[in-house]
């Protein structure tokens, strides 16, 4: 079980991100309910309302709220299993729709998720391919370089997150105003530094 500490950073790190991913697609009141079990913490009860969910009748989103419910948990195997069936979902209906940029953007969030999860487990080269796998899925998704910003920061490979950084101001300036971003290097501890070395680049 993660301590009280890593829970909060948890919950912290993926607040503000649960409700952008998911807004305008909880469409039952039991997937309403497990939403808001999540965001107020309450992990466990948020898996039991997705298990009242038959396997079969689970949507793409009730796994996404049941990974995220996992992975704060630090229940990260089973994370992954969840974010990839909320993936493998969203890309059947990519296969289906005609409107193949929302359902791209919905499997790259499945992959930007799984990224998360494979950071916790210090799985830095699967996060990094999940997070390339987003951006072919979608290129204009400002999701995937958060995870990006993790892994090096984590790593200590500061020159290369300089690198990374010089580029997304110069090129992609909405990645570093995300609200997700600002989150993240407000509340977490992935993040630490990143701020400051923003700044200094800027100036």
């Amino acid at each position: 079980m993660p301590s009280k500490l890593e829970a909060d950073i948890r919950k912290f790190r993926w607040e503000a991100s649960k409700r952008a991913q998911l807004s305008g697609l909880i469409k039952t009141p039991q997937l309403e309910r497990a939403l808001e079990l999540h965001i107020a913490g309450r992990y466990e009860d948020t898996i039991a309302e997705i298990e009242r969910i038959p396997h079969p009748d689970r949507s793409a989103e009730a796994w996404r709220i049941l990974g995220h419910a996992e992975h704060g948990l630090g229940n990260f195997e089973a994370a992954l299993a969840a974010h990839r069936k909320a993936r493998d979902l969203h890309a059947r209906d990519a296969s289906a729709s005609a409107d193949d940029a929302s359902a791209d953007d919905a499997s790259a969030d499945d992959e930007v998720n799984l990224a998360a999860v494979l950071i916790s487990m210090k799985n830095y080269d699967a996060a990094w391919e999940a997070t390339e796998r987003a951006l072919r899925l979608s290129p204009k998704n400002v999701m995937p370089w958060t995870p990006r910003i993790a892994i090096l920061n984590h790593q200590e490979r500061h020159d290369e997150l300089r690198q990374l950084l010089r580029g997304l101001l110069a090129e992609k300036p909405e990645v570093l105003e995300s609200p997700v971003l600002l989150n993240h290097l407000e509340n977490d501890t992935d993040f630490i530094g990143v701020d400051e070395m923003i700044e200094t680049l800027k100036s």
